[in-house]
């Protein structure tokens, strides 16, 4: 098939579901399928033009089988500002219309949401060519997201997205609750498609490598002694709605002993390093490449994934995927809605922590810390199940079958949707 995906982010960028929309695009090709990518000149998640490339003009690469053009956009300096905020997704609207205004006929268009002005690029790219049937996978919504800067922002983003899923041939999403809430823009027959994110191929070499690592180390490591300070990691994208800062506000009220490594960039990153204190337990890093942050899977005994409870847009992050891969147990704080909790509580992967008790951060971590030891325990058995459920291939599978659906009958028959993988939560 001849295919055409809209994207944000991509490989060389980190965090934000760049590894997962380079691993379908190049997935897709490696299968034998004509590929060509608009994406974004690498920016995130330090927010700024790491290519020092003009971003007045597209640039054109083949990279891994994949045809890759890559478009500027206004890079906010202030991703809070509601005014740049606006300025971000509308110029990147404008830049990708150059490629799909007048592109050559497809056989299906892929764009890859949160950023809006993908979905934008898709819709115009069928009305201007010859109505390829379009897939919009829903990350995350602008709209909600934009709650955090803006009501009005919020609003009218929210239309705009609304109009352009409505007009979809495909909508998936990366978890029930997301579909349930967009069930509404589709017609009778064609319902809104669970496609979780998994864990991309080349995380999945470097954890087999680390793992293999770690169980040869067995018994000889401080992994494994239980009497030093617990443990703790969070490594990605540090954005308002993670609250890392409040963690760090939280941890260092208590007198409790542990290590709280953070590692990462991102919007709310200045935030985190106000109010970081002078203290041994706490260890700031910059983002980690691939095989550095697997490392610190490894070196942790849990891996710590926050969404305030009052975050906009409160998806299923997809950081879970490498920890769960490493054997390295979550440990979440999360609102009582929310996918993130849904998907602890359900698959039995970590523990929950209290976004009103600092104590329980520790206590919680300590706790996991034991019962990770236990290795014929339910935790650890529970990580091996969810990583199974969650690879790449597995993925790349039912992307075609999606596709194949598409192409081969048009989305407004699809009465039988191809059998989903293991979703992202259960009821």
């Amino acid at each position: 098939m001849r295919l055409r995906v809209y994207s944000h982010l991509h490989r060389p960028d980190r965090g934000g579901g760049a590894s997962i929309f380079t691993d379908l695009s190049e997935g897709l090709a490696q299968r034998g399928h004509d590929v060509e990518l608009c994406c974004a000149y690498s920016y995130y998640p330090e927010w700024e033009n790491k290519t020092g490339a003009s971003l007045w003009r597209r640039e054109r690469d083949v990279v891994n089988g994949v045809r890759v053009v890559r478009h500027g956009m206004f890079i906010p300096r202030d991703p809070g500002s509601t005014v740049q905020r606006a300025a971000y997704e509308a110029s990147y609207a404008m830049s990708l219309a150059r490629s799909a205004i007048g592109a050559d006929d497809v056989d299906a268009v892929i764009a890859f949401l949160p950023l809006l002005s993908s979905g934008v690029a898709s819709v115009l790219d069928a009305f201007a060519g010859a109505g390829a049937p379009t897939w919009i996978n829903v990350q995350d919504l602008s709209g909600r997201a934009a709650a955090a800067y803006s009501g009005r922002l919020s609003a009218g983003l929210t239309r705009v997205e609304e109009s352009v899923l409505s007009r979809a041939s495909l909508i998936t999403t990366i978890a029930p609750q997301m579909s349930e809430e967009l069930a509404h823009l589709t017609e009778p027959g064609r319902p809104v498609m669970t496609f979780p994110n998994w864990l991309h191929s080349t995380a999945e070499t470097s954890i087999v490598r680390a793992t293999d690592r770690r169980a040869a180390e067995a018994g000889t490591s401080d992994r494994f002694d239980r009497r030093r300070p617990v443990r703790i990691l969070y490594a990605g994208n540090i954005g308002k709605k993670q609250g890392v800062d409040r963690i760090v506000t939280m941890l260092s009220s208590t007198d409790a002993s542990f290590e709280f490594e953070i590692c990462g960039a991102g919007a709310g990153a200045a935030d985190v390093d106000a109010v970081l204190p002078d203290d041994a337990r706490f260890r700031r890093r910059p983002f980690l490449s691939e095989d550095e942050f697997v490392e610190r899977l490894c070196w942790a005994d849990v891996f710590c994934v926050p969404e305030l409870p009052t975050a906009a847009a409160s998806f299923l992050p997809s950081k879970l995927l490498p920890a769960t891969a490493a054997n390295t147990p979550i440990l979440a704080l999360a609102g009582s809605n929310s996918p993130l909790r849904d998907e602890v509580e359900t698959h039995g992967i970590g523990a929950l922590a209290d976004w009103d008790d600092p104590s329980s951060i520790v206590r919680v971590a300590s706790t996991l810390r034991q019962a990770w030891h236990d290795e014929h325990g339910p935790l650890r058995s529970a990580l091996r199940e969810r990583a199974t459920a969650q690879s790449s291939a597995a993925a790349i599978d039912q992307a075609e079958a999606f596709l194949a659906e598409m192409v081969g009958q048009g989305a407004a028959t699809m009465e039988k949707p191809p059998a989903p993988r293991v979703t992202a939560t259960t009821h």
